[in-house]
């Protein structure tokens, strides 16, 4: 799973997925606005199947953090 939402950010971002690090913060890092945050809840859910909570999804400041939300949501089996 974790490789899946590396690439959904990089895509977000046009960068490469090795650049985006689980340290990385979201905003100060990466750039990524509340507004980004939210459309990769929602790819993440369309892969998935899945309903993550966007406002849960949008208290992580790291990727690290964005990962362990979701991994609430996404069954083990599907990682």
């Amino acid at each position: 799973m974790h490789d899946e939402v590396r690439n959904i950010i990089a895509q977000s971002l046009g960068i490469d997925p090795q650049d985006v690090d689980e340290t990385s913060t979201l905003g100060q890092d990466l750039g990524l606005s509340a507004g980004d945050i939210a459309e990769i809840v929602t790819a993440v859910n369309l892969k998935y199947e899945t309903e993550i909570d966007p406002d849960e999804a949008a208290q992580a400041k790291t990727v690290e953090e964005l990962f362990e939300t979701i991994g609430k949501y996404v069954p083990e089996d599907l990682e």
